[in-house]
């Protein structure tokens, strides 16, 4: 019987790792193609996402810099 909660468990952690790992690929491989579709703007299949992706990014930049950026003083 222990062998088998000791199989389940395994089953799980190695879920979970499996999760962690595709989602680092995942992520690599929206970065290398939103870095390809910037050389030849060709739409394919998974255009949307990607553009999804870089809209994404586009607006945390522009909050980032928002944030940076020195309050407007009030002309007295």
């Amino acid at each position: 019987m222990k062998r088998v909660r000791w199989f389940g468990l395994g089953m799980l952690a190695g879920s979970y790792v499996a999760a962690a790992l595709a989602r680092r690929v995942q992520a690599l491989a929206n970065r290398l193609d939103v870095r390809s579709r910037a050389r030849d703007s060709g739409r394919d299949v998974r255009g949307r996402w990607s553009d999804a992706l870089r809209a994404g990014r586009l607006a945390a930049a522009a909050r980032e810099r928002d944030l940076m950026r020195p309050p407007n003083k009030k002309d007295h």
